[in-house]
């Protein structure tokens, strides 16, 4: 079976075949995990996050995938996993900053202990202060409205960009058809036609492939 065949069948109960699926995509998400490591080493290093550590989110992002496919678009299976993935190996680059500090303050004499053999910093400088806790609370959320803007801005500088620029009053700065017309000196119908134009762009394969991965965070969104 495909991997589209096996998130399908999983999707309508037999949740048996994740075992078959992970088999046919370990090796994808293994070599996505060595090059997310690759690029941000030092950062792991730092937070304590291992291959193995994404390896095992690599199984999370399969079932998140899996939850999030739709096999009606006729793309592939790891078209949806690259997006949880990406999801899945921040959220442990982040949420290992918390078990690594608290493994430290376990287990050191003193708060000027250096945090490692390789690194500068010491046991103080990795103590989140309660001011800013919630800063790292939505990290997960904030990831993925960056990674979702610097697609959508590469998708948006590549149509025209009268259309561009309308869809980034209307749904940036969630100005209404009247207002994006007064600061364009347009018709209101004139920006709607504008607006749709710009959509239908966004809908070619070129584009909407790229978009599509994160279809389930913007209906999560919507729903808020």
């Amino acid at each position: 079976m495909t991997n589209e065949e096996l998130a399908t069948a999983i999707q309508a109960g037999n949740t048996a075949l994740y075992a078959d699926l992970w088999e046919q995509v370990k090796r994808f998400v293994w070599l996505r995990a060595q090059n997310f490591y690759t690029a941000q080493e030092s950062i792991c290093i730092r937070h304590g996050v291992t291959m193995d550590d994404l390896n095992q989110c690599g199984f999370l992002a399969v079932v998140g995938a899996v939850k999030a496919y739709k096999p009606e678009t006729g793309y592939r299976f790891t078209t949806f996993l690259k997006f949880h993935l990406k999801h899945q190996f921040h959220s442990a680059l982040y949420g290992g900053r918390y078990r690594r500090t608290e493994d430290m303050l376990n287990c050191c004499d003193s708060l000027n202990e250096p945090t490692g053999k390789n690194e500068d910093g010491n046991v103080l400088d990795c103590i989140l202060d309660p001011g800013t806790e919630f800063l790292y609370e939505d990290i997960d959320s904030r990831i993925l409205k960056e990674e979702l803007h610097r697609d959508m801005e590469s998708c948006l500088n590549s149509i025209k960009p009268a259309r561009a620029e309308v869809l980034r009053m209307m749904f940036y700065e969630q100005n209404t058809l009247q207002k994006a017309g007064e600061r364009t000196g347009r018709t209101k119908e004139g920006i709607r036609k504008i607006k749709n134009l710009g959509l239908n762009d966004l809908r070619k394969p070129q584009y909407s492939r790229r978009l599509l991965p994160y279809a389930e965070y913007l209906d999560i969104q919507a729903n808020i």
